[in-house]
């Protein structure tokens, strides 16, 4: 069973449970940038605590940052990138591996959009049969997740507590995805060393750095201010259908 491993609180629970379920079990991870030392970090203790290899790949949405040149300066050899989506990869893997089927930590209580990609698997109590995945997390929370792993003794990732606050949190983090200027921030702060990595690999990243030195109070003071209004909102609305 291949287990898709971003070292992730879902992928860790994921892990667990495919051990403890089948007898033979793969995971691997994708990198935006290799060798970060918080990731390889995870992954070790991972190895160790199961005894298990995991697989390495570079992440097939690189494909697109290459072609597109995005933080990097126009290469010509950038180019000839041959673009490939996470579904191909995951075929490529399998052949790889011998290995048909797979198991995500997906969860639909992680977005609305991830609730309707899950909608088919949730009918099979969490097996997506055409995708060949398993979902086993379908139907948790993350309190579910934090629970079980306490359960299990598995501790959580360092990076957590540097990342605290910048959810959703992912090892396998998107340049492109929002706050992403707050999460380089504190791995310059934190890990310098791989920072430099980051920037050797994506020079142009430093503009992310500057974008958030320059309007990032500004805009998390904004959505702090829409996050009370909110609430505030909510409570207003509770209070009136008590009263009426």
């Amino acid at each position: 069973m291949l287990v898709a491993f971003s070292g992730g609180k879902d992928a860790l629970a994921c892990l667990d449970l495919a051990v403890k379920a089948f007898p033979k079990v793969q995971p691997y991870f994708l990198y935006w940038v290799p060798g970060l030392s918080f990731q390889q970090r995870t992954i070790r203790w991972a190895e160790q605590r199961y005894g298990l290899k995991v697989l390495q790949y570079p992440h097939a949405f690189l494909s697109a940052y290459y072609i597109r040149s995005d933080f990097r300066h126009d290469l010509p050899i950038d180019k000839l990138t041959k673009k490939m989506g996470l579904t191909e990869q995951e075929n490529v893997i399998r052949a790889q591996t011998d290995i048909t089927w797979l198991i995500a930590g997906k969860k639909r209580a992680d977005s609305l959009w991830r609730r309707g990609e899950l909608a088919q698997a949730e009918k099979s109590h969490g097996i997506d049969h055409k995708r060949r995945t398993i979902f086993p997390l379908v139907d948790w929370t993350d309190a579910d997740v934090w629970n079980y792993l306490k359960l299990a003794r598995v501790p959580t990732p360092a990076d957590y507590r540097v990342f605290a606050g910048l959810a959703p949190h992912s090892l396998s983090w998107d340049l492109n995805q929002k706050r992403q200027g707050k999460y380089l921030m504190r791995i310059r702060e934190t890990w310098p060393e791989d920072y430099e990595k980051i920037r050797q690999q994506f020079p142009l990243v430093e503009a992310l750095l500057k974008r958030e030195e320059m309007y990032g109070p500004q805009e998390e003071a904004e959505r702090q201010a829409r996050r009370a209004h909110a609430i505030a909102k909510a409570k207003a609305t509770r209070a009136a259908k008590q009263g009426g």
